[in-house]
């Protein structure tokens, strides 16, 4: 159950260029599906579950009735040949297209792309990003091919100063080879990195000691250019940490323990997922839970959320998860969304529930596997918010909401005549 482990490699070959709706759909899949490592994938495509026959029936303190629709929302079509990774500032994203070799400022308001930013080696593609008002930092490795029996080995992380051009290598790959005896799922290259409004770096990154992979938690102070090691494992096979998150002085993520060969207890890849969270003004780690599954954290201020996948129930035949809100003053998990929750209208218990995010007053998710979300949850006022409807606009119904920035809701859908249409939900009351 690890985030993005799911190959995120795609095909280069000289004579064959892929099609950018190809290549978006490997990205989408990726990022949304990538949010948790599951093995039964014919689990994610089942058919939708019986209608929900009590609409009253609750569970988790959450009310039926805790629902609002508001639709008078501002929607922008997006440009179709982009894929936005972070927020620079108001209305303008960054992101990247198909071939993922520039990094490009994307204004919202008026539909215009700049090209910012190239790879720093021409032989690498860009693998993921993130940002703040100052810094783009970025991780680019050096195959674009989808094979999991050759995986990229050469990588490394690179910041840039948005005003100065500067850049700073932060990290480079250790390995020498990719012929290493791990599971399918381990990658010789960071799938995340995320700064801080202070210019702090954080991301989980592979090593070698001998014959063995290792992993760890690396935290780079880009003005200082001090680098350290938070939290390191042994062996990857017995343990991985993946799934960094930072704000402020607190940085969050995941230690998955043990694979799982028992798949009747939970469809994850590992047993266990604990949470951690350390600070650096104080060098204090505290784990936040033990010998359970919570991972996928994502952390604003005093709060944290996450995806939490429960026991498997009797008779069932697919993963399932929920999105959980914890307060940092009492270290205690409350479900959000969960299979009985009112902004479904069938109840959904073999679902995968990803990418939670969390802001001053709103949270969302998304749901994959081909399942639908329209929904944020306004934490609050305790109740889930439809922001967009947009049925018609879509062939099967499919509308998925895969990214959110404050009050800028991004979505996918297949539309009526087939093709990829993205477009912005400017939500209007967030402040």
């Amino acid at each position: 159950m690890v985030e993005k482990k799911h190959s995120d490699k795609l095909e280069n070959n000289k004579g064959d260029r892929l099609t950018f709706k190809s290549v978006y759909l490997l990205l989408f899949f990726v990022i949304i599906l990538g949010g948790v490592l599951v093995n039964n994938f014919s689990g994610l495509f089942k058919n939708k579950p019986e209608l929900f026959k009590d609409e009253n029936d609750i569970s988790n303190g959450v009310s039926s009735h805790q629902i609002e629709s508001r639709l008078d929302n501002k929607i922008i079509d997006m440009i179709p040949d982009i894929f936005i990774y972070d927020k620079l500032r108001e209305g303008v994203f960054l992101g990247v297209k198909g071939d993922l070799k520039d990094i490009y400022a994307y204004d919202i308001n008026n539909n215009s792309l700049k090209k910012i930013i190239r790879v720093k080696d021409e032989g690498n593609f860009i693998k993921s990003l993130s940002c703040n008002s100052d810094w783009i930092v970025w991780v680019e490795n050096e195959v674009l091919i989808m094979d999991t029996s050759n995986k990229p080995f050469k990588w490394q992380i690179v910041a840039q100063n948005i005003l100065t051009g500067e850049q700073i290598v932060i990290d480079k790959s250790p390995f020498s080879s990719n012929k290493f005896e791990v599971p399918m799922h381990i990658d010789y290259t960071p799938n995340k990195v995320s700064i801080s409004n202070e210019d702090v770096v954080v991301y989980c990154r592979n090593d070698f000691r001998g014959a063995k992979i290792i992993s760890e938690l690396i935290c780079y102070d880009i003005k200082s250019k001090e680098r350290k090691v938070i939290a390191q494992t042994s062996d990857v096979i017995k343990e991985l940490i993946m799934e960094c998150n930072i704000y402020g002085d607190n940085i969050v993520w995941s230690r998955f323990r043990e694979l799982n060969d028992d798949y009747e207890y939970r469809f994850t890849r590992y047993k266990y997922s604990d949470l951690y969270i350390y600070n650096i003004k104080t060098d204090k780690t505290e784990q936040l839970t033990k010998d359970d599954f919570y991972h996928d954290a994502y952390i604003f201020e005093d709060k944290v959320v996450a995806i939490y996948v429960p026991p498997n129930k009797p008779n069932q035949t697919a993963y399932n998860s929920e999105v959980v809100l914890m307060n940092l003053n009492d270290k205690k998990f409350n479900t959000i969304v969960h299979e009985d929750s009112p902004c479904y209208r069938r109840k959904e218990d073999e679902m995968v529930r990803c990418s939670p995010k969390i802001d001053s007053k709103y949270i969302s998710w998304s749901n994959s596997g081909g399942f639908s979300n329209r929904f944020i949850y306004d934490y609050k006022n305790n109740k889930f918010i439809e922001i967009y409807d947009g049925t018609e606009d879509t062939h099967d119904n499919t509308i998925v909401m895969y990214d959110r920035f404050s009050n800028y809701a991004l979505f996918y859908i297949a539309g009526t005549d087939g093709d990829i249409k993205k477009f912005c939900v400017i939500i209007n009351d967030i402040k």
